[in-house]
This record gives structure tokens, C-alpha cells and sequence, in this order.
């Protein structure tokens, strides 16, 4: 079964008749005739009544009709979105790290929205190091990650640095007591907790 027989079948079931289908067409009547008798052959039933003056849809061809147009409508839907278009649109899977989405992220978001409203836009939060995996494995079509990257598959479009800096209320060019000091930190394979890790290791050298 071929999709111009499901064309041809919907075309004389429309017009209601061979050679009024054929013209449509741009067919040679025969070779619409021949179409009908293949896909009849090819069901087993005869999907129309034959009379002098046209022709008129069976019961099994009213049945059949509705199925032939569900699927030439999915063909149709299926083409559509395969193809390229000339502007953003369809699914976008974006991971992001807590941290990057302070300040202005969300409206910057919301202007893309505004522009590419086709674009149906996902958000996964998770660690760096967790996203740059599902980057890798193809589960997300990019992230907004911290940290130094390593793996050199990927595609860095945009990079910032920021330095980091630890604030305390201790005397200029002076260690803090950070012995009974409490912190609130990010959970293990965050960037800013391996770097307050290594500077707390750092504090300890210079104090002993």
C-alpha cells in the first residue's frame, strides 16, 4: 500500500467518480483506476459501488476512508516536524546550576520566550558535574554550568570568569578563626565548595 493509493482512494471518494478524480489529479483515468483496483486487491474488499455516472463509498470503504485520512494526516504531521525551519522552534532542554540563575537569568529566559515563542523550553537544575553528563549522553541540548570543564567534546559559547572571595569580619592581611565557624555549602561536586574546601585547607598551612 502506497501513500499516492490513500491520495488517489480520498480524491475519488471526494469527487465521486473515476474520471472527475483523474482530472483533479492530473491523472490518466486509467491509472487512477488501476490504483483503486491495487489498493482493493490489496485490502481484500471492494471500497466502492460502481454505477454509470460515478461512483459511491462501500461500507468497508466509508471505514477505510477514515483511517486513509488519519493516515495521510500523520504523514503530513510527521514530515512537518522533521523539517527545518527558518526560525527557532520545538523542544529545548536546558540544564542549570542554582547559582547561575540569580540576577537577570529568568528575564533574559523570558525575553527568548517572548521571541521564539515555538520553542518549548525545559529547565533541569542539578550540580555541574551532573549536568556535564547528561550533556554528554545527549539528555540535554546544553547547560549553564560553573567550573572548570574538562571534557573536549564540548562547545563553550559563552564564558565568564568571576574571582571568589572569602569576606570575614578579621583584621586586614590577617587569618580568620574559622575553627568554630559555621558554613552553609553547596552540595559535593559544586565548584565553589571544592574552592572553599581548597582555601580552608590553605588557611590551616599558614596558620600551623
Amino acid at each position: 500500500m502506497e501513500m499516492m493509493d490513500l491520495k488517489v482512494f480520498i480524491s475519488v471518494a471526494e469527487e465521486g467518480g473515476i474520471s472527475r478524480a483523474a482530472k483533479k489529479l492530473d491523472y490518466v483515468q486509467s491509472n487512477v483506476t488501476a490504483r483503486i483496483q491495487k489498493l482493493e486487491s490489496e485490502i481484500g474488499a471492494d471500497l466502492f459501488h460502481r454505477y454509470p455516472k460515478g461512483v459511491r463509498l462501500t461500507e468497508k470503504g466509508a471505514q477505510f476512508r477514515d483511517y486513509a485520512l488519519a493516515i495521510l494526516s500523520l504523514a503530513d504531521e510527521a514530515i512537518r516536524a522533521v523539517q527545518e525551519k527558518s526560525h527557532p522552534s520545538g523542544p529545548l532542554v536546558i540544564g542549570v546550576v542554582e547559582t547561575v540563575t540569580c540576577g537577570n537569568f529568568m528575564n533574559v529566559l523570558s525575553d527568548f520566550q517572548s521571541c521564539y515563542p515555538e520553542v518549548s523550553l525545559s529547565l533541569v537544575t542539578g550540580s555541574s558535574s551532573e549536568l556535564l553528563s547528561m550533556v554528554m549522553d545527549c539528555r540535554l541540548d546544553g547547560a549553564f554550568v560553573t567550573g572548570d570543564i574538562a571534557p573536549s567534546q564540548l562547545i563553550f559559547e559563552y564564558t565568564v570568569k568571576d574571582e571568589i572571595m572569602l569576606l570575614t569580619s578579621g583584621m586586614a592581611g590577617a587569618y580568620p578563626d574559622l575553627s568554630s565557624a559555621r558554613w552553609a555549602v553547596s552540595p559535593i561536586g559544586c565548584p565553589f565548595r571544592r574552592v572553599l574546601e581548597e582555601q580552608c585547607g590553605n588557611f590551616a598551612k599558614e596558620l600551623h
